[in-house]
């Protein structure tokens, strides 16, 4: 299919925008492909992901035979990290780890790390339940047993030991085996300020601008990817199996009215082999998500699919689209939680600021209007999704350049949902939640929230102000070329998005196939296009 401008243009243009602003800040570190002839016990010609380069101080391990030679000589002390490549504190991690590397390695000290995503460590990370993990080998005598080396200061997973504190530790615990032999590798404590945004004050440098490309159609693709990713990665057994059921389940009721023959396929495979050991699990799990692509549209993580799942949930919910009580839906977003998302310092802070009542959890059910229950739980997940937005942006600032802001919506995409007294400098008020035990991750008044809500659903469902137009009822089947439709008003909406690759279409052509479109004036101009870019992550 040919590209015409008409058509084309306002995506070619986001595209070179999008390559020009390639250095906009993130805190994905770089992302190394280890092939055979690496270095790394890599025998399947088949490239494989690592955190860590082919020539750096962490070696890559990979598979089977990288196991069998970490047990191969008792004489050796190994230092093994166990992670996921998409677990935001095992990237983290990685910018610590070489160091310690760098300190320790010796002939008779060897430090390395599995990606535990990749499909050939599958059966060495089999015993591994959360990420980042660190265990070592031999570490107090020869043919000493693994042992799990704690990276956080006690059991506080807000305080990370640094590169110096591990090393030490190792050489205190190793007999004199781990010396640390090169100890000017640790950097020097830094006094200076962070490059932060006053979580109280106005609106700063843009954060999201050089996202992606968000529309309601890549969200909920995106979602339902979230969905499949974090069952698998987090599918460490059977135990999980009937915890697995149970979420397909309720994300199918949740979807249900359009895609219940979908999910009840799903089910249905799911179903026919009690007990799943993981293998097989995950193996069904990716057979039913690559019916209609795996690949995200727009997010650039796994934990942003999870987040696009859990607020389009909500926002389901919340115009009783899906048929789920609030009640039932509050502690389920916990138990996906707690039982699949393997990133561990991740879903102990949801847990703990969950049951600490944080962010308005306690106030979800205090009123008994379900209408106002179900826009709390909205507000809730924003909320709490937007205290990891500010923690994540102050575990990693940027290096260089002005301190951005990531409090979402970003005043650029939504101003009417920012209080005007806090845009005109004026500190916001810090606000307080029923039956909330701390004030840990303060959450200040910055928002009108009235607004926000109503910005939610336009950005997640195309839901507009009286319920007439619904976007995510109107995502298109498998057709081409797919159709760029212009809202305009207070706030304008982008749907449809690709056209560079034809194949690309197919991954919008899963979701409400039932539906047509109704007929809308097709084309927005460039600018609209651009300004529609705005994604959370």
């Amino acid at each position: 299919m040919a590209c015409n401008r008409m058509r084309c243009g306002p995506w070619l243009l986001l595209q070179a925008s999008m390559l020009s602003n390639a250095n906009a800040w993130s805190p994905k570190p770089p992302m190394y492909n280890i092939q055979k002839g690496d270095g790394a016990n890599v025998s399947d010609g088949k490239k494989h992901v690592s955190l860590y380069s082919k020539d750096g101080p962490v070696e890559v391990l990979i598979g089977q035979s990288s196991l069998d030679m970490i047990h191969k000589d008792p004489n050796i002390v190994w230092l093994v990290e166990y992670y996921d490549q998409s677990c935001p504190h095992c990237w983290y991690f990685s910018g610590l780890y070489p160091t310690v590397a760098k300190a320790i390695k010796s002939p008779t000290v060897r430090v390395g790390a599995f990606n535990c995503i990749d499909p050939v460590n599958e059966d060495v990370c089999k015993d591994v339940m959360f990420f980042p993990q660190l265990f070592s080998h031999n570490l107090k005598a020869v043919g000493d047993p693994k042992h799990k080396i704690n990276v956080h200061k006690g059991n506080d997973i807000d305080k990370s030991l640094t590169p110096k504190d591990i090393a030490e530790k190792l050489s205190q615990d190793s007999n004199g085996r781990v010396k640390i032999l090169h100890p000017h590798v640790f950097p020097k404590p830094t006094t200076g300020k962070l490059k932060l945004v006053d979580s109280r004050g106005p609106p700063g440098k843009d954060g999201w601008t050089d996202e992606g490309i968000g529309s309601v159609a890549s969200r909920f693709h995106d979602a339902h990817i979230g969905m499949c990713s974090l069952l698998m990665n987090g599918y460490t057994s059977s135990k999980k199996y009937e915890a697995a059921l149970d979420v397909v389940e309720f994300i199918g009721r949740a979807y249900g009215k359009d895609e219940e023959k979908v999910f009840a396929d799903l089910l249905t495979k799911l179903k026919a082999t009690p007990a799943m050991e993981a293998k097989v699990f995950k193996s069904t799990m990716h057979d039913w998500m690559h019916q209609f692509s795996s690949k995200w549209v727009f997010c650039k993580t796994e934990t942003c699919a999870v987040w696009e799942l859990f607020h389009s949930v909500s926002a389901l919910i919340a115009i009783h689209y899906a048929p789920i009580k609030v009640s039932e839906a509050l502690p389920k977003f916990r138990f996906m939680v707690d039982n699949f998302m393997d990133c561990e310092v991740c879903r102990k802070h949801f847990i703990t600021s969950y049951d600490a009542c944080l962010f308005g959890r306690c106030d979800v059910l205090t009123n008994k209007d379900p209408d106002l229950q179900a826009k709390a739980l909205v507000m809730w997940i924003w909320r709490t999704h937007n205290a990891v937005n500010q923690r994540v942006i102050s575990e990693s600032p940027p290096k260089h350049g002005k301190a951005i802001d990531r409090r979402w919506p970003a005043y650029a995409a939504c101003p009417g949902c920012w209080q005007v007294d806090v845009v005109n400098g004026k500190p916001a008020e810090l606000q307080t939640y029923k039956g909330q035990k701390n004030n840990d991750q303060p959450v200040y008044a910055v928002f009108d929230e009235e607004t926000v809500f109503g910005f939610i659903l336009k950005v997640y469902l195309g839901q507009d102000g009286d319920g007439r137009l619904r976007l995510f009822e109107e995502i298109p089947s498998l057709s081409w070329p797919p159709r760029i439709v212009s809202l305009t008003g207070s706030s304008q909406f982008i749907m449809s998005s690709v056209c560079a690759i034809a194949g690309v279409a197919a991954l919008f052509a899963v979701w409400r196939t039932s539906h047509k479109l109704r007929k809308m004036s097709a084309l927005a101009d460039e600018q609209e296009f651009l300004e529609a870019s705005q994604v959370v992550e």
